[in-house]
């Protein structure tokens, strides 16, 4: 079985909300990434951004359930878990350029649909990647840009996945020599073993949206928000 929250309810639309660029300046320092990931901050790595990684002390279980019970869907609950990190820590970092996201794993369609939980033991995440071999599922991503002066970008990115037929053994073999505990679905993309036939990805994104920090969106709302040019 997988560790999972119960059927999803009704869907929610989601807004994109946004205000006129600003003008930032110097003087805020560099961008706060509101998480402890490795992989969200390989993705800025990647694109040459300097930042400064806070990680959100945050019941993600608690808000995910609550929001869950209310009949809300995937994308706005990940929108939801990354403006919680996001007010975790701006009290933390000052009036300070920060960039929170969340990630969540969504299994079936209708009714019966499922968010996955990330595996709580090893075993745990040989079930989990198990009962996904040979099946589809989805990524959705949320993200929140937060200017110094408390205004808001935010969007969702989404991604299809589809696992290869591999076996209890070879996912036990993956989740011993990678132990990923810290991911939904219990995989890594850039960990390269042969797991994943295929990603469809849904909103024009790439693979850094698999891995949790969407560049592509993340490189919109910095624009709309007059950051990019002072990131590149």
């Amino acid at each position: 079985m997988l560790p999972a929250i119960g059927p999803m309810g009704k869907r929610h639309a989601i807004c994109h909300h946004g205000a006129m660029p600003s003008s930032p300046t110097s003087d805020t320092g560099r961008l706060v990434l509101a998480s402890g990931s490795a992989a969200r901050a390989a993705v800025l790595d990647s694109l040459g951004i300097a930042f400064d990684p806070h990680p959100a002390a945050v019941d993600e279980r608690a808000i995910r359930d609550r929001l869950h019970a209310a009949g809300v869907t995937a994308a706005p609950i990940a929108l939801a878990l990354a403006e919680a990190k996001a007010q975790a820590v701006r009290p933390l970092v000052g009036a300070r350029w920060l960039l929170a996201a969340d990630q969540l794993a969504e299994v079936g369609t209708g009714p019966g649909r499922c968010i996955l939980d990330k595996p709580v033991s090893l075993a745990a995440a040989v079930d989990q990647l198990t009962a996904l071999a040979g099946t589809s599922h989805r990524l959705i991503n949320g993200i929140l840009l937060v200017a110094p002066d408390g205004r808001e970008w935010r969007g969702v990115d989404r991604h299809r996945i589809v696992m290869t037929a591999f076996s209890r053994h070879q996912a036990a073999a993956y989740v011993r020599d990678f132990r990923p505990l810290e991911c939904v679905g219990a995989y890594r993309i850039e960990d390269r073993a042969g797991l994943i036939e295929r990603v469809e990805h849904l909103d024009g994104g790439g693979e850094s949206g698999v891995m949790g920090l969407p560049a592509t969106l993340f490189e919109r709302l910095a624009r709309r928000a007059g950051l990019w040019s002072l990131l590149s």
